[in-house]
């Protein structure tokens, strides 16, 4: 099995915006891969993510994610199409 730890990966948050972070542990859950993220400046992740326990008293996310729902990619070849906008 192919590891991605260290990986830079994207996803999107709700339609809100783009998180960005790199993969730090894997594991199999049966077939689908899961992964933990150090997500980077991601403040408004994580408060929207407090409310969301104040006001339900329990977290409903997690910290492991599936992989398929994550984009691997490559920070210089991105930063540099974005700096062609």
């Amino acid at each position: 099995m192919k590891s991605f730890i260290g990986h830079s990966i994207y996803t999107t948050r709700g339609g809100f915006g783009l998180r960005f972070g790199n993969i730090t542990a894997e594991k199999m859950d049966g077939k689908i891969r899961m992964v933990k993220v150090d997500w980077k400046d991601d403040n408004g992740f994580e408060n929207d993510r407090e409310l969301v326990k104040r006001m339900r008293h329990y977290d409903k996310y997690s910290d492991w994610y599936k992989m398929s729902h994550l984009t691997p990619f490559n920070p210089a070849t991105m930063i540099s199409t974005i700096q062609k906008l």
